[in-house]
């Protein structure tokens, strides 16, 4: 049950009061009519009729103060703290007449025409539409929220620049998340068949390589520390491999936009990228979001899959030339995924030392819900950046010869509406013979075979890969055979592990005879002596 504030326990102990007084009063006034009946000569009348004057003179006061404890918001004098003259959204106004955009995107972390079309999205939302008491303006509401998510300040410190109270800072923030978390699905969607083919003419310029266009997006691990130490006896959950406490992210985006087209977002900062993988929508129904042959790039802290295509191990890349070419590459393309975490823990500061202390789950929630309205606004902001071309485009000239178009993605037309509807539907059905399959091969195989097959798949993937580098680039094979690149190894190297395995098959073969020959003469009969 929620604790009463020091307000409500006056104002009932103030209702109180004045019930006991009113009680008196009537039981009073019951004693003076009384009294009058008993006493023929009216000598008492008048001192009772100016005793019960008094009293009722009391209980009106009490009323009045009571009336007036209800009006008020404070019941004892306080000290006045400084505001500035102007709010927040009047500085914004001010920007923008002076067309100072960039103060004004560095106040707000996003162009005028984001936070214009921001705020129009949240005008829908009946908790910004009500109007008891004379709601603060939309734009001031939103303007505030951002300037918390954006600069990562304490609630004293936006109250004084935003010109607002601190509770309302807290108010405007907790109302912008609720109503983005409730519209990520439109936000934060998969991509768009018009954006994945943009993205695999991006991938296959990068690299050179035509077979490299399947792997059009990206995946990266990111991890949003926390500003405080968790409470509840388990902040042992929350330490990372650097020994700082955090929630582990995952995101998955476009190399062409950054967009962020999928994400996971609540695994504790013990938790391996691996594992964070494994709870991804994308790893429980790859075919829903993949078609046959598409895979994504990832790094080293990912599984080897049919869908993933990680680089070898930086022992194997120190010592094979080979190896080390294809991870230069790989790097090459996989590096917008680095692009696009730091694009939006650069745009929400709070992303990079999250505020609130964690004590109890609902407050892990709530911290997790934060880290999803930044994602859904900051895909939305992305619209009006040109910073989201990133300078690459205008140095390679990527942006003119792709033909990128960034502009109302969210708002698709109904002919990209339909397509994408088409898309989802080939791919729903894939997804369900994927699963058929899937649930064949676990009643057929063990689990251990299974998880040896989606190794192996993940390595002829990469071979495969690696192969179509050397035949576009011109490369030659230098200390690498395909063989040896299977097992991440040198050719030296390969050929020093397969004399080790033949030399251990030959010892196991001797040993298989040894115990054959034992168990013969333990079964033979004992020989006869002559006496």
């Amino acid at each position: 049950m929620p604790r009463k504030t020091a307000r409500e326990r006056a104002l009932e102990d103030l209702e109180a009061l004045c019930l006991s007084r009113v009680s008196s009063v009537l039981q009073e006034a019951e004693n003076t009519t009384t009294l009058a009946l008993q006493e023929s000569s009216g000598s008492f009348l008048p001192l009772l009729a100016d005793s019960a004057a008094d009293s009722a003179q009391l209980v009106l006061s009490g009323l009045d103060a009571l009336d007036v404890a209800r009006r008020q918001r404070y019941l004892i004098q306080r000290n006045p703290v400084w505001r500035p003259s102007d709010s927040l959204w009047d500085r914004l106004q001010g920007y923008k007449a002076a067309q100072a955009f960039v103060r004004f995107r560095s106040a707000v972390r996003m162009e005028v025409g984001a936070f214009h079309a921001l705020a129009s999205v949240l005008k829908a939302f009946p908790t910004y539409q009500q109007s008891r008491g004379g709601p603060a303006a939309v734009e001031l509401q939103l303007a505030v929220a951002l300037y918390r998510l954006g600069h990562s300040l304490s609630v004293p410190e936006i109250s004084a620049h935003a010109g607002c109270a601190q509770g309302s800072v807290v108010n405007y923030t907790r109302k912008f998340v609720e109503a983005l978390c409730s519209i990520e699905e439109d936000l934060i969607p998969w991509a768009s068949e018009e954006e994945k083919r943009e993205a695999q003419d991006w991938v296959e310029i990068q690299s050179g390589v035509k077979e490299w266009r399947n792997g059009w997006c990206m995946v990266d691990g990111s991890h949003i520390p926390l500003a405080w130490r968790p409470g509840s006896g388990y902040d042992d959950d929350f330490i990372n491999r650097k020994g700082t406490f955090s929630l582990n992210t995952q995101f998955v985006c476009l190399p062409t936009s950054l967009r962020i087209i999928s994400y996971v977002v609540g695994p504790r900062g013990r938790v391996a990228d691996s594992t964070v993988y494994a709870e991804s929508p994308i790893a429980r129904a790859p075919s829903l979001y993949l078609q046959r042959n598409e895979f994504i790039w990832a790094d080293l802290g990912y599984p080897l899959s049919r869908h993933i295509v990680k680089p070898y191990g930086h022992g194997a890349s120190q010592r094979s030339k080979d190896i080390r070419k294809f991870n230069y590459w790989h790097s090459h393309v996989r590096i917008r995924a680095e692009h696009a975490i730091a694009f939006i823990k650069g745009r929400f500061g709070c992303l990079r030392a999250l505020r609130g202390f964690v004590s109890s789950e609902a407050m892990e929630m709530r911290a997790q819900d934060v880290v999803v309205a930044c994602i859904a606004a900051h895909n939305l902001a992305m619209s009006w950046d040109d910073a989201a071309r990133y300078s690459l485009y205008v140095e390679d000239g990527l942006g003119e010869k792709l033909g990128l178009d960034l502009s109302n993605w969210w708002q698709p037309s109904p002919e990209r509406r339909r397509e994408q509807q088409n898309a989802w539907l080939r791919r729903e059905a894939a997804e369900d013979r994927r699963r058929r399959r899937a649930e064949e091969r676990e009643r057929t195989f063990s689990q251990r075979r299974i998880d040896k097959r989606r190794r192996h798949g993940g390595r002829k993937l990469r071979e495969r890969m690696h192969m179509a580098l050397v035949v576009c680039h011109g490369f030659d094979w230098r200390d690498t055979t395909r063989a040896s690149r299977m097992k991440e190894m040198t050719k030296k190297e390969y050929e020093v592990y397969l004399a080790k395995q033949e030399k251990a098959a030959r010892k196991r073969a001797r040993d298989a005879r040894r115990r054959q020959a034992a168990r013969a003469a333990a079964r033979a009969p004992p020989a006869s002596s002559d006496r």
